[in-house]
């Protein structure tokens, strides 16, 4: 059986949101005990809130995860454009366009993840977070009546309307990403 890159990349995506979303849901792992006359508090100030260089802070951290989700996006528009899709081809026949509408409504779903424990950011970065956070947010919920209608599993004249919005809200995202860089 052959499968495609594109479904190949779907499932991924995918396994990829369940992964992010299992991570969140894991137990904090146990510290060891302090070794005799060490009280474990930490007496060096951080400030969390910034990490232009990526070195595991919370800010850091989570531009990571964001930045691994564009490049996913990146990945679907590339597609989505080269293969000349368009809702009304998905909708009519299946293949790989029809793939690409599940796999942006789940990269919404995953970005909204991962806004979703957002905190502060770099004044520097802030206007255009605040930008892609409301094409995500619009996009999870234009994505409401295509689960609602089970439009993952079987494509309906009826999944038209809001796979054309989940399409048009990925498009707002990716546009308000362009030039992103942590």
């Amino acid at each position: 059986m052959h499968t495609s890159p594109l479904r190949t990349a779907a499932v991924a995506a995918a396994f990829l949101s369940l992964g992010l979303l299992s991570g969140c849901a894991a137990p904090a792992p146990t510290p060891e005990p302090a070794p005799a006359g060490d009280t474990g508090a930490d007496d060096t100030a951080t400030d969390d809130t910034t990490d232009d260089a990526g070195d595991g802070s919370p800010y850091g951290t989570w531009s990571q995860a964001l930045e691994t989700q564009l490049m996913q996006l990146d990945t679907w528009y590339d597609a989505w454009t080269g293969g000349g899709c368009d809702v009304a081809a998905a909708i009519d026949a299946p293949g790989e366009c029809r793939q690409l509408i599940t796999t942006a409504q789940l990269t919404s779903a995953s970005m909204a993840e991962v806004f979703s424990s957002r905190g502060d950011a770099p004044d520097e970065v802030a206007d255009q977070l605040d930008a892609i956070e409301a094409a995500v947010d619009e996009t999870v919920d234009a994505a409401t009546p295509w689960a609602e209608q089970e439009c993952m599993w079987e494509l309906t004249d009826e999944c038209a309307a809001p796979a054309e919005a989940i399409i048009d809200g990925v498009l707002s995202i990716h546009d308000a990403a362009e030039g992103w860089s942590a």
